[in-house]
């Protein structure tokens, strides 16, 4: 069982719209971390197996700060970007894609974690 851990960043007058987007969505999240655009999303603790962000900079501060596997969906703002850590760095082309990626992760690290498997999801 995995828990979904949303990590955005957002101003504080689109805090309350975040949460009520979330709620509307029925996302099943255990946790929400809203951070002002200063804070590293690395930073949450603790960190999180799986991270899925269609950002640069966030991949990039994922692969370079955590151990978690990176998933950036594809998109028009991110096609350029190629990132030299090929175990952990991973492009998804569509929701099938991210999911059999996700699937695989699972399957090869079934029993490793003795940890909380998270999932931190970008929101926007």
């Amino acid at each position: 069982m995995y828990n979904i851990v949303v990590i955005t960043r957002r101003p504080p007058n689109a805090i309350q719209d975040t949460l009520d987007w979330l709620a509307f969505q029925k996302l099943p999240a255990n946790e929400v971390h809203i951070l002002d655009f200063k804070t590293p999303k690395s930073s949450i603790m603790p960190q999180c197996d799986v991270y899925i962000d269609d950002e640069v900079g966030n991949c990039q501060d994922f692969i370079e700060h955590t151990n978690g596997l990176v998933v950036m969906p594809d998109r028009e703002w991110n096609q350029n970007y190629v990132s030299d850590e090929i175990t952990r760095f991973h492009r998804a082309y569509s929701v099938p894609h991210a999911k059999f990626i996700l699937q695989t992760y699972h399957e090869q690290n079934i029993g490793e974690h003795s940890g909380r498997q998270t999932q931190a999801l970008q929101i926007g």
